[in-house]
C-alpha cells in the first residue's frame, strides 16, 4: 500500500505437533516507476552586440527518476523568444539516469534587453521544465581619432609628420581601419605607416 518495509507471518493451525506452523514474511514496497526531470543551470544570461550572434551557452536536462522521460517538445516562450535559438541532444525520450544538452545562442535585433524561456514539455511532474533566458543587446564598438599636432605648415618640397591616435569606444574595436587622406592642398601627398591599424581594446597610433 506504500513505498515501505513490511513484516508478517503466515500461521497454519492444524492437529500436528507444534501447531500452528508459521512462515515468516518480509516485503518491500517500491515507488511507482516515474521520471524526474530537472535542468541545470535554470538561468542563462547573454550579452551581445546588436545583430551579432553570441557564444553558445548550455543547460543540461537530467532524468533522475526510475522510468524514461518522454519529451514532447522543446520551444521558446516570452516576448523576446525570436532573439534566441536552440539545438539539443535530447530526442524524444531520455532514459532513467541520463541527461542531454540544450544549447542556446542570442542574436539581439536592437540595443535593448530581451527575456524568454526554454520550455520543455515532458511526462515528468512539474512539466513543462523551464530555463529562464535574459539577453542584453549592446551598441557596436567605435573608435575616436585624433592627430598630434593638430595642424602644421609645410614649405614647398618639405615634409611634416603627424601621429594619428585611435582610441576604442564601447568595447574592443577588432576590425582593421584602412587609412587615407582627402582634401589635401594642391601638390601635396600623404602616406600612412602602417596603412591600416586594428585598435582592439587598447589605444594604438
Amino acid at each position: 500500500s506504500a513505498a515501505a518495509a513490511y513484516n508478517a507471518s503466515l500461521s497454519i493451525a492444524d492437529n500436528a505437533s507444534g501447531s500452528p506452523q508459521t512462515v515468516s514474511l518480509t516485503g518491500t514496497g517500491t515507488p511507482v516507476p516515474a521520471p524526474i526531470a530537472s535542468v541545470t543551470p535554470a538561468t542563462l544570461n547573454f550579452t551581445s552586440i546588436s545583430g551579432i550572434t553570441s557564444a553558445v551557452q548550455t543547460s543540461q536536462l537530467s532524468n533522475t527518476g526510475n522510468a524514461p522521460l518522454a519529451i514532447t517538445d522543446i520551444t521558446f516562450t516570452g516576448t523576446g523568444a525570436t532573439s534566441f535559438t536552440q539545438t539539443n541532444t535530447c530526442g524524444t525520450a531520455l532514459a532513467a539516469g541520463s541527461n542531454c544538452a540544450i544549447s542556446v545562442t542570442f542574436t539581439p535585433t536592437s540595443i535593448a534587453s530581451f527575456s524568454a524561456s526554454v520550455s520543455i514539455a515532458d511526462n515528468a511532474s512539474g512539466s513543462p521544465q523551464t530555463v529562464a533566458l535574459t539577453g542584453t543587446g549592446t551598441a557596436p564598438p567605435t573608435f575616436q581619432l585624433s592627430a598630434t599636432p593638430a595642424s602644421q605648415s609645410a614649405n614647398a618640397g618639405g615634409t611634416v609628420t603627424y601621429t594619428i591616435n585611435f582610441t576604442p569606444q564601447g568595447g574592443a574595436f577588432t576590425n582593421a581601419i584602412a587609412l587615407r587622406a582627402s582634401g589635401l592642398p594642391s601638390g601635396a601627398t600623404a602616406t600612412f605607416t602602417p596603412a591600416s591599424v586594428t585598435p582592439g581594446s587598447a589605444n594604438v597610433s
